[in-house]
């Protein structure tokens, strides 16, 4: 009778443990359930869908030639995040996810650059911990002036983007507590160049059905050419020189750039208006390497142009974010404290600026192309074929989609639209 009270007392002991044993486990399953829901955002990994939704944005506003860098855009959001809290950084994080990948720079050929512009007075208001972050994660460099003009800012983009963005600001408001930039510039030859003596007055099919006499450069199966065979588009891949750190031709070290052009078989509108938001993760399947019975042959127009996304601040509230803007609503405190503003005579800062300006020349020989992105922050191989080859002839002479991405990360540094290229000018050989 003993060994059985004794046996049932410890059953019963061990039913208590395991009854409190999941107890807790519920309750901490609950608490761990409710944070992820509440900081999921945290865990977000970007990708390229957020530039599928940009391009459709800007696309809606324009009716022109434009180019964007998602690559600027993303890091100067992800410098504005890490000063961020609340549904404020919630928003940003959102659009863009919180991975920040370094492109391998190569002296004046491939440069990315950040950085933080303080007015002097409020040096000492910013957090350390920001400040900290923002040059060890961004390897961002910090200006301190008066501010009273734009003259920093706009040397700083000038020198970052090889002067091919020579200015970005016009004034300075007085409000002014902070800035943050980011810039991107390359300025890369062809793998294999274009030979200009083949280049040639052609034809090119506006949108609004009329045609003007372009410069159409023209290659045949040249080394490194891919065909891009999409359901609804063809594209090719054109890659540039590898360049390592000091800006030499490196093959083995260096990084890889490429431009890629996509040729709608409709037009380009309809086109971007219907792309799935896994379209810059996925087109790369559809590549086509050159083989003995398939030749590539490659007519892309010259072109060059200047663009500003005027209302880069409406894009990104339609995309999402939009509590930085607002003064009642921005939530900064990473950046400055409210302890610190008070102490200061601040009031809550806010972005009330934010500018995205581009460049590029396409050529021959290379191409040259520059973004920045700004947020002020105020208070307030050759063969011999063995057999005759099928000829692919891809002639952008319509309006067509065209990006510059780094081949290891994939990061697209610039994504644009040409409605118009380069008009013809003439012989450009010697």
């Amino acid at each position: 009778m003993v060994g059985k009270k004794t046996s049932s007392y410890l059953g019963g002991i061990l039913l208590l443990f395991l009854f409190v044993i999941s107890c807790i486990f519920i309750v901490y399953n609950h608490l761990n359930e409710k944070g992820e829901e509440q900081t999921n955002y945290n865990m977000k990994i970007g990708d390229n869908s957020y530039t599928v939704r940009l391009l459709k944005e800007i696309n809606n506003r324009e009716d022109d030639n434009f180019l964007v860098s998602p690559y600027s855009i993303k890091v100067a959001l992800n410098m504005l995040a890490s000063g961020a809290e609340g549904e404020t950084k919630e928003e940003i994080i959102n659009l863009i996810g919180n991975d920040f990948v370094k492109i391998p720079e190569a002296k004046n050929k491939v440069n990315v650059a950040n950085a933080i512009f303080i007015k002097e007075q409020y040096e000492k208001a910013i957090n350390e911990s920001f400040l900290n972050n923002i040059s060890e994660d961004y390897q961002s460099e910090m200006l301190f002036d008066e501010f009273k003009t734009p003259n920093v800012i706009n040397n700083w983009v000038n020198e970052k983007t090889y002067k091919m963005i020579p200015k970005l600001l016009d004034e300075i408001s007085s409000d002014f507590v902070l800035g943050l930039a980011n810039a991107v510039a390359v300025d890369v030859d062809w793998a294999n160049s274009f030979d200009c003596s083949f280049t040639y007055e052609e034809n090119f099919k506006k949108s609004n059905k009329s045609k003007m006499k372009v410069s159409m450069m023209t290659s045949s199966n040249q080394d490194g050419l891919k065909y891009i065979d999409g359901k609804g588009y063809k594209g090719i891949i054109v890659p540039y020189l590898s360049y390592n750190k000091d800006g030499e031709e490196d093959y083995d070290k260096g990084n890889n750039i490429e431009f890629i052009g996509i040729l709608p078989n409709e037009d380009v509108d309809s086109f971007i208006s219907n792309l799935s938001e896994d379209f810059f993760e996925v087109f790369d399947k559809k590549v086509i390497e050159p083989s003995d019975e398939k030749n590539i042959v490659l007519k892309l127009p010259i072109f060059s142009y200047s663009y500003t996304l005027n209302d880069f601040k409406k894009v990104l509230m339609d995309l999402g974010v939009k509590k930085a803007f607002f003064m009642e609503d921005a939530d900064f405190t990473n950046i400055i404290t409210k302890d610190k503003r008070a102490e200061y005579g601040l009031d809550n800062i806010y972005v009330d600026e934010a500018i995205h300006k581009t460049f590029i020349d396409l050529n021959e020989k290379g191409t040259k192309a520059a973004a920045v992105t700004y947020f002020g922050l105020n208070e307030t191989t050759s063969f011999e074929p063995k057999k005759k080859p099928k000829i692919i002839e891809i002639k952008f002479d319509k309006p067509f989609l065209y990006m510059i991405r780094d081949t290891k990360t994939k990061e697209l540094l610039f994504l644009g639209v040409v409605y118009e290229p380069s008009e013809w000018k003439g012989e450009t050989c010697e």
